[in-house]
């Protein structure tokens, strides 16, 4: 079956290590697993560290650490359940380990069943790329959430000319109002398409856990390291009604004067910021939080 490992500070999805062991090679590697060491600043979650056993029909079976210097396995079915049942020792885990190896299906009587409705639960046990690339539907649905609703307020005077009598198209408040807000609805396109610039053709693969991470053309993207980075900063706009609300973009400095550009039209500018949690982190509040045309990006 496929084993695979995770360490501390692994994002949901985040697994290293993965391979076909035997069940006698899944033990040797939960035996080397540095558990102890694992254990620091832990909170305990369905994210841990881990060793995780996966079949061929979608079941999961995973060893990870526990409240109390326990261990716990959870198994999680491709029927979307989860059950749980904890351990002293990692070594009274084995008997359920080989059964997951031998049995069809696998026998949960001595486990606990879990709710966990409305919850994600198998974001934690199956594998993601972490692959952040632009597509239609994303696009779409940036563009009306950020823009959308300030061009509302311009195509509601338009309609309210074209179903009124003529005389409400003279009335120079309304025109007033009409063109304001039509020139900051093209203001906020604006913003949208400087971000577009900068996050058109390009292709993220970054996660928690890992210093390395990748970012470019999706045909060769280049690869950078978290340890070179020297300050981290978040551009986004200055108060909670502002026209430009929801836009941002995180500025990575490296050294040797080396920026990347990143937009939250490409990854959510907090989901990149957790990720580099290990670096020193700014947060800029700006009125326009749009990206300068001298910020750099791999082309």
């Amino acid at each position: 079956m496929i084993v695979k490992v995770q360490y501390k500070d692994f994002e949901p999805g985040e697994f290293t290590d993965a391979a076909n062991r035997s069940c006698e090679e899944c033990i040797r590697l939960i035996e080397d697993f540095p558990w102890g060491d694992q254990r620091d600043h832990l909170k305990v979650g369905l994210t841990n560290p881990s060793v995780t056993v996966e079949d061929t029909a979608g079941n999961y079976l995973k060893l990870a650490v526990f409240y109390n210097d326990k261990y716990v396995l959870h198994y999680y079915n491709n029927k979307r359940q989860l059950f749980t049942k904890s351990f002293a020792d990692f070594h009274d885990a084995y008997p359920y380990l080989q059964r997951f190896y031998k049995d069809e299906p696998f026998d949960t009587k001595d486990f606990r069943l879990e709710h966990t409705w409305m919850q994600k639960t198998k974001n934690h046990f199956l594998s993601d790329d972490f692959r952040y690339l632009l597509f239609g539907k994303k696009l779409a649905f940036y563009l009306l959430t950020r823009s959308g609703p300030i061009f509302l307020i311009p195509l509601v005077i338009a309609l309210d000319f074209l179903l009124n009598d003529s005389k409400a198209h003279g009335n120079p408040v309304m025109i007033f109002f009409f063109a304001a807000f039509l020139i900051l609805a093209l203001l906020n396109l604006r913003i949208f398409l400087n971000y577009y610039h900068f996050a058109k053709g390009k292709l993220l693969i970054m996660s928690r856990g890992n210093d390395l991470f990748w970012f470019g053309s999706p045909d060769n993207p280049e690869q950078f390291d978290k340890k070179e980075i020297i300050k981290v900063k978040i551009h986004d706009a200055r108060g909670g009604r502002n026209l430009f609300s929801g836009y941002a973009w995180v500025e990575i400095e490296f050294r040797q004067h080396r920026y990347l550009a990143i937009p939250n039209l490409l990854i959510d500018d907090q989901d990149l910021a957790a990720k580099l949690f290990k670096c020193s982190t700014e947060t800029i509040r700006e009125n326009v939080p749009s990206i300068p045309p001298s910020s750099s990006s791999p082309s």
